[in-house]
C-alpha cells in the first residue's frame, strides 16, 4: 500500500470514532452526570452541531486551498478537545468540548473521500470507494469495541482514544504527497457555478437520500439501541452472570454491524456493476426499514443481533453510493465541495435525528422510535428505485 494511501485510510477510520466509540458509554454517562435519559442524544448532538456549522465553509477551503492545509489542523482539533472530554466533570462542558471536536472532525470525512476521487477515476474510484468503507466499518468494529471495553473501567475513557488523531496528524504531515485537483475559478464564480449545479433535481434527491438514512442511524440506532438493549435484554444477560460487561455485549452488538458494512462495502464495485445504483439503493433502504422493524418486534437477544447485521448490510451499500453519486454528479474542481454537501446533509440529519427520536421516545417509548425509524426508509427506497442516476440522464 503506498503512503497516500494509509495516510487516507488512517483519516478514514478515525472519521466515526467521535459517534462510535461514545455509544457504548451514553447510559453510564447519563448516570454519571445525573442526566436525564431521554436528553442522553445531545451529547451525539452537540458534536453533531460542530460539523454542521462549519461544513458549509470546508469544500470551499479545500478545493481552493488545498486538502492537506485543512487536514492537519482539522485532526489536531478532533484529538486535543476529544481528549479534554474525558477531563470534565459537568455536562456544559462536556458539550462544549464535544461541539469542538464536531468542528474538528467534519473535514475528515470529506477529506478521505475527496482524495481518493483525486486519485481514482470511473469504477476504480467506486471500488476504492468501497474499501473506503471498510476501513470505516473496520473503524466502527474497534472503537465500540474498544469504547465498551474501557467504559467498564469509566466512562471517562473512550474519550482518550481520540487521541490517536494526533499521531494520524504528523503521519499526514510529513508522508501524504500528491497533484491535488484544485479550482482555478474565483470565489464568486466557483459559489455561483456550484449553487447552479445543486438545482439538479438527482443532486437533491441525493441528499435527501443522505439525509434519511442519518436521520434513522443518528436518530433511532447511535442514539437509543444501547439504552434499548440495556433496558430489554438486562435480565438475560444478568442470567448469564455478565451484568458487569454489558457495556462490553453493546459494543460487540455494533461492532457487528459495523462488520457487515465492512463486508459489504468490500465488495461495492462488483454489486454495483451487476445491479446498478437505483437498484442497490432501493435494496439498502428496504433493509434498513426490515431491520428497524425487527428491533421492536422481538424479545430474543439473537434476532436484535441478527437485526445489526441486516442494518450493517443496508447501511454498506447506501453510504458509499451516495458518496459516488456524488462524485459522478459534481462538476469539475468542485468534487470537494459536493462530497462537503454529502457530509452536511448526513451531519444536518445526525443532528436532527436524535432530537426526533428523543421527542418520540418522550412521548411513546423506545419501541415507537424504532417503528418511525422504518417508516422513514420505505418512501427513500421508492426514490432510490425510481429515479435514473446516470450523470449523462
Amino acid at each position: 500500500m503506498n503512503k497516500n494511501l494509509l495516510g487516507i485510510y488512517l483519516v478514514t477510520s478515525l472519521s466515526m470514532a467521535g459517534v462510535f466509540t461514545i455509544a457504548p458509554a451514553l447510559p453510564l454517562i447519563a448516570g454519571a452526570l445525573a442526566i436525564d435519559k431521554a436528553n442522553i442524544g445531545y451529547i451525539i448532538t452537540a458534536f453533531t452541531m460542530g460539523t454542521v456549522l462549519v461544513a458549509p465553509f470546508m469544500g470551499l477551503i479545500a478545493d481552493k486551498f488545498g486538502r492537506k492545509k485543512l487536514l492537519i489542523p482539522s485532526l489536531y482539533i478532533f484529538g486535543i478537545a476529544g481528549f479534554a472530554c474525558g477531563l470534565t466533570n459537568s455536562l456544559e462542558w462536556l458539550i462544549f468540548w464535544r461541539f469542538i471536536q464536531g468542528v474538528g472532525s467534519s473535514a475528515l470525512g470529506t477529506l478521505s473521500t475527496t482524495m481518493i476521487t483525486d486519485i481514482f477515476e470511473g469504477p476504480k474510484r467506486v471500488r476504492y470507494f468501497g474499501y473506503n468503507m471498510t476501513v470505516n466499518s473496520i473503524g466502527m468494529v474497534l472503537f465500540p469495541l474498544l469504547g465498551g471495553l474501557l467504559v467498564a473501567s469509566s466512562w471517562r475513557y473512550p474519550f482518550f482514544l481520540s487521541a490517536v488523531a494526533i499521531p494520524i496528524a504528523i503521519y499526514n504531515q510529513l508522508f501524504l504527497n500528491y497533484s491535488e485537483k484544485l479550482t482555478d475559478l474565483d470565489t464568486r464564480q466557483y459559489l455561483k457555478n456550484l449553487l447552479r449545479s445543486l438545482t439538479d433535481r438527482r443532486v437533491m434527491l441525493a441528499a435527501y437520500l443522505n439525509f434519511t438514512s442519518f436521520i434513522m442511524m443518528g436518530g433511532a440506532f447511535l442514539t437509543f439501541y444501547a439504552l434499548y438493549l440495556t433496558q430489554t435484554f438486562s435480565p438475560v444477560i444478568d442470567s448469564f452472570g455478565l451484568s458487569f460487561q454489558r457495556e462490553i455485549i453493546i459494543g460487540f452488538a455494533m461492532s457487528l454491524f459495523s462488520a457487515m458494512v465492512g463486508v459489504v462495502a468490500f465488495r461495492l464495485g462488483a454489486i454495483h456493476a451487476k445491479f446498478g445504483f437505483h437498484r442497490v439503493l432501493a435494496f439498502a433502504y428496504f433493509t434498513y426499514a426490515g431491520a428497524f422493524y425487527l428491533f421492536q418486534s422481538t424479545d430474543q437477544l439473537g434476532w436484535v443481533l441478527l437485526a445489526c447485521a441486516w442494518l450493517g448490510l443496508g447501511h454498506g451499500l447506501a453510504v458509499p453510493s451516495i458518496m459516488a453519486l456524488h462524485t459522478r454528479l459534481a462538476p469539475e474542481g468542485m468534487t470537494a465541495s459536493y462530497l462537503t454537501l454529502n457530509s452536511f446533509v448526513f451531519r444536518v440529519g445526525q443532528t436532527l435525528g436524535p432530537m426526533l427520536m428523543a421527542l418520540v421516545y418522550s412521548y411513546y417509548d423506545l419501541k415507537a422510535v424504532f417503528i418511525l425509524a422504518a417508516v422513514i426508509a420505505i418512501p427513500a427506497a421508492w426514490v432510490a428505485l425510481k429515479t435514473d442516476w446516470r450523470k449523462d440522464a
